[in-house]
């Protein structure tokens, strides 16, 4: 089941509990609330729990977010369970699991036994196998006679061992949903309104409604942190500190290792040339992702996988789609995702997801997607973890209602599995060509402009003919990116001949010219690879450049559709 809420994650807890599943590992980074919400199952369930963690042995209850030396287990537990290591609470825990059975069936009490941060006594690089087999042991009795105990190890890294994977369940505990962090934030204003110490200095309501979005994707420990921070500073909770919220947030996203907050601030559409298909198809898909689209029935996009020829404009399209809809865009690194420990890149592409569900709406950039996913059977020796990694971001991407859109880019398209390109999966899959005339002169205007030049001062036309493809050979070509590289030489060769001649450097139609002259491009060093991913393009992408019109039916469609009206002709003639 799919764990969005807090309430989700008890729901589930009581689900592992009822049907005594022996092990149960959560991963968090928000301890206290995965203890408020084991305690509430507890309740619910009437079971007792038992804590253990390293600094603070074995306790019956916490105060405050800190475990303490409660009431005592049972008799056999002395003052030295303070100091007890995690095979001391595993023992104590099933002495009482003992005890319960002795009672009748109606008397017994389920145990918990909640391990926090145990991963470093039982992950192999620490060498500790007897941990490891006890648990193993616990596991297997417990399928064998019932325990009516469960074992909960609570840690923030998740990590596992191949001899525990198949044993135990995971959860994933959701970071705070936007009306989880909204109830919190109104106690708190609510609070500061009536604190002279403090002043709000703006309409609360919509102050109150920007925290909650400036903090979705922040665990409630961040939260509080980054409201603390900005009201020390200045006892003042403004528009500012929300700022200062956000700039938390790309922190955070940036913590995670496999995520990257982009800042697109400088960009926008008009900075891509040409791609006339995919702009227009992006500006639809913003009207579509609105309020008033959704009102209408319309489910939010899924996204968009860009293939084609390298240096065309994949990546700044990603960028630019963000700027222009108003929303963060996070980059997702495919080859940090993987791990050593076994259950590791699971949990780090899960972990991910999760965020970036969070911090919704927002596009996720997949950056050359074919290089961080398996091709048929998965990579050799890597006990498919590239396939469930594959399964588990097709499986998000087929079933996700959260308002991200992903956009993946893919240069050798040969790569990719034949899964990603179902229906269903992206909403369209472009191929993006190399430019064509209108489109080399349009980058060249965009990138003279960049740099400080008026593009009138040149003759744009005749640089577009220049590195457009050969008349004779219909070979070559120049990319986006080897247009802004011509750009970039010209100034260089400018500068350094004004330099050279003590003068004021100047860009002349004769640098940019020879800088063309001096660039053999990718579509003639590459020819038969660039052949090859057209020949891919035919029938798979749509063109991202060219006029929008419904194919023509494929045949045989065609031909049987002209059969079947000739045949309902001829029966109602």
């Amino acid at each position: 089941m799919k764990i969005g809420t807090q309430k989700d994650f008890e729901h589930a807890l009581t689900l592992a509990v009822s049907s005594l599943h022996p092990l149960v590992a959560i991963h968090s980074f928000e301890e206290n609330r995965v203890i408020d919400s084991i305690e509430r199952v507890a309740i619910a369930e009437k079971c007792d729990i038992i804590f253990w963690s390293c600094t603070r042995g074995i306790h019956m209850k916490r105060i405050g977010s800190l475990l303490s030396g409660g009431k005592k287990v049972q008799e056999h537990q002395s003052a030295s369970d303070q100091n007890a290591d995690v095979m001391t609470a595993i023992e104590l825990f099933e002495r009482k699991l003992e005890k319960e059975r002795e009672k009748k069936s109606s008397e017994r009490r389920k145990t918990f036994l909640v391990l926090l941060d145990a991963s470093p006594y039982l992950v192999e690089r620490h060498n500790n196998p007897v941990h490891r087999r006890r648990l193993r042991d616990f596991a297997l009795q417990s399928r064998l006679s019932s325990k009516n105990g469960v074992i909960m190890l609570v840690s923030a890294d998740g990590e596992l061992t191949q001899e525990l994977e198949k044993e135990i369940l995971r959860l994933e505990f959701p970071l705070p949903t936007k009306d989880e962090i909204k109830v919190w934030v109104d106690d708190i204003l609510e609070r500061l309104k009536t604190t002279a110490a403090v002043k709000v200095d703006e309409d609360i309501e919509f102050l109150k409604e920007a925290v909650v979005n400036a903090s979705s994707g922040l665990t409630m420990y961040e939260i509080r942190n980054a409201l603390s921070d900005a009201l020390i500073e200045d006892r003042v909770l403004s528009q500012e500190d929300i700022r200062e919220i956000y700039r938390l947030k790309q922190d955070v996203v940036k913590k995670s290792g496999i995520l990257e907050y982009i800042d697109t601030n400088d960009l926008s559409m008009e900075d891509v040339g040409g791609l006339d298909n995919l702009k227009e198809w992006l500006r639809k898909r913003a009207l579509a992702s609105s309020e008033k689209g959704r009102e209408f029935g319309i489910t939010p996009p899924k996204g968009a996988l860009l293939t084609g020829i390298p240096g065309c404009g994949k990546s700044l399209a990603a960028k630019c789609t963000a700027t222009s809809w108003g929303i963060p865009l996070i980059k997702l690194d495919m080859g940090r995702v993987y791990a050593s420990l076994v259950g590791a890149s699971e949990q780090h592409i899960r972990h991910a997801i999760s965020i970036c569900e969070a911090v919704s709406p927002c596009v996720l950039w997949i950056d050359e997607i074919e290089k961080g996913l398996p091709r048929n059977r998965g990579h050799v020796g890597d006990s498919g973890v590239s396939l469930r990694v594959l399964a588990t971001f097709l499986t998000w991407l087929q079933e996700k209602t959260a308002p991200v859109f992903v956009i993946a880019t893919a240069n050798e398209t040969f790569l990719l599995p034949p899964e990603i390109l179902r229906k269903g999966r992206f909403d369209e899959v472009f191929f993006i060509d190399l430019p064509n005339d209108e489109e080399r002169t349009e980058i060249f205007r965009i990138h003279l402009q960049r740099v400080g030049h008026d593009p009138k001062s040149y003759d744009i036309a005749r640089l577009s003919v220049m590195t457009g493809r050969d008349e004779a050979s219909a070979e070559g070509g120049f990319s986006g990116a080897e247009i802004e590289a011509v750009v970039r030489e010209a100034l260089v060769s400018a500068f350094s001949e004004g330099t050279a001649k003590k003068q004021a450097p100047r860009l002349e139609q004769r640098h940019l010219e020879t800088a063309i002259l001096e660039t053999r491009p990718l579509a003639v060093t590459r020819a038969e690879e660039i052949t090859e991913l057209r020949r891919w393009s035919d029938g798979r992408a749509v063109p991202a450049t060219g006029s929008l019109v419904e194919p023509p039916l494929p045949f045989p469609f065609e031909e049987k559709l002209k059969a079947i009206l000739k045949s309902d002709k001829q029966r109602t003639a």
